[in-house]
């Protein structure tokens, strides 16, 4: 499945899905063993609220 924005440097690639939730993260060797398994969220947690990203 194609991904809307990759970030990498040749031996680390992290890739986000059309909604920008952490789809698959390559390391050391791009394209064989995706760490992320799963699709990812980001959020921040201040002053006793959560805010997703």
């Amino acid at each position: 499945m194609p991904r809307d924005l990759l970030i990498g440097n040749g031996s680390l690639v992290v890739a986000f899905d059309s909604k920008y939730r952490l789809a698959d993260l390559y390391f050391p060797h791009v394209g064989q063993e995706n760490h992320a398994g799963a699709p990812s969220r980001f959020g921040v947690w201040v002053d006793g609220t959560m805010s997703w990203v």
